[in-house]
């Protein structure tokens, strides 16, 4: 040794780097997390994002975060808002890469559009233009929610959109309130059904050259698979479309429930008719629920997103509103039990001619 010292550079990871900043939410703050911003990852994104592209998003918004900051100092505070903006940010960005496949950008464009409504409100590429509010049940948002897609992917979402929107009918829109039960009230199905195809091709080739081939025949065979109703597999689903939503838990549990009811007496259900009831209960109960819940039950990309909204603007459901103060037992109540209720009123009907004949 020749009593010579070399500098060293120290590199951190953005994780290390952000051990000490607290993130605040309202009047609460706490330490900020990787594993925290990965699992309400999963929760919003799971079903369209695999854990490694999942991952992948956590580490681009941990950089971008670092690189705000110029990696010198790490902030003492953050807002929960501008992490949540930031991943909105990226996965837009990610989307755009040139070198992703198809499945891969379709994919992250149906992440950005989930995260986005899983948000308070829609920021447009102009900072000029007032942010689209998606508080309440977001019906009121709707034509924000066309304009922000238009915005954000005009490739996609085509000219169509630039057609007036009016309902096709009139008057007050309809509100119906539903009393929720006990969670154990609701009656399960016991069984799932769902069909499945299996596609067989068969060949024929002569010799060992796959070119001469003489004959192929390829055959779909339809199939019924059937599993077990796993409640809380169900209601995580629905918990997820809600996710973001003020009072995200009760409002999953109570349409899962007002859901089951409408199955009501049916041991088998079929999975499309499940998916079927919930896509029309979300759509009565909350706009922005009903799209995230779109996204995923219809594989929709923000171009397929476009007309959904259209035919929520054009053809309002019946809105759903649940009333918990309320809450009774359906299988006890005096009023609707069959052997309990009371018989109807007969109308006093005109009767018809009698035709010269004379009742008795």
């Amino acid at each position: 040794m020749n009593g010579h010292t070399y500098p060293t550079v120290e590199r951190i990871t953005p994780r290390e780097f952000l051990r000490t900043t607290r993130v605040r939410a309202g009047q609460r703050t706490r330490t900020y997390s990787t594993d925290q911003l990965q699992s309400d990852l999963s929760l919003k994104l799971a079903p369209v994002l695999s854990k490694d592209t999942r991952n992948q998003v956590v580490g681009r918004v941990e950089m971008s975060i670092v690189r705000e900051r110029n990696g010198r100092r790490a902030p003492k505070e953050i807002d929960a808002s501008q992490i949540s903006q930031t991943v909105v940010r990226v996965l837009k960005d990610f989307s755009g890469e040139r070198q992703l496949s198809k499945r891969v950008a379709d994919a992250l464009r149906r992440a950005h559009v989930l995260f986005a409504l899983s948000q308070g409100e829609l920021e447009f590429t102009d900072t000029r233009r007032d942010p689209v509010l998606l508080g309440g049940d977001g019906f009121e948002a709707l034509p924000g929610i066309l304009e922000w897609l238009v915005d954000q992917y005009p490739r996609q979402a085509g000219q169509e959109v630039t057609r007036r929107l009016t309902p096709h009918y009139g008057g007050q829109i309809r509100v119906d309130a539903w009393h929720t039960l006990r969670g154990d009230a609701a009656p399960r199905p016991k069984t799932l059904l769902r069909r499945v195809v299996i596609e067989q091709r068969t060949a024929v080739v002569l010799g060992q050259n796959p070119s001469f081939e003489l004959r192929s025949t390829q055959e779909k065979q339809e199939d019924w698979e059937s599993f077990p109703f796993e409640e809380e597999v169900y209601l995580r689903s629905v918990r997820r479309a809600f996710a973001g939503r003020r009072d995200y838990e009760h409002l999953a549990r109570y349409s899962t429930q007002w859901v089951l009811f409408a199955l009501a007496g049916q041991e088998i259900v079929r999975v499309s008719d499940l998916v079927a009831m919930t896509t029309q209960c979300l759509r009565r109960v909350d706009a922005v629920a009903s799209l995230r819940w779109a996204v995923i039950a219809k594989n929709l990309t923000p171009a397929g997103l476009v007309p959904e909204v259209q035919g929520m603007l054009e053809w309002p459901a019946p809105r759903l509103r649940f009333e918990s103060g309320a809450a009774a037992d359906m299988r006890i109540t005096e009023q609707i039990s069959p052997h309990r209720a009371a018989p109807p009123e007969t109308p006093q009907a005109t009767s018809p001619p009698s035709m010269g004949l004379r009742e008795v």
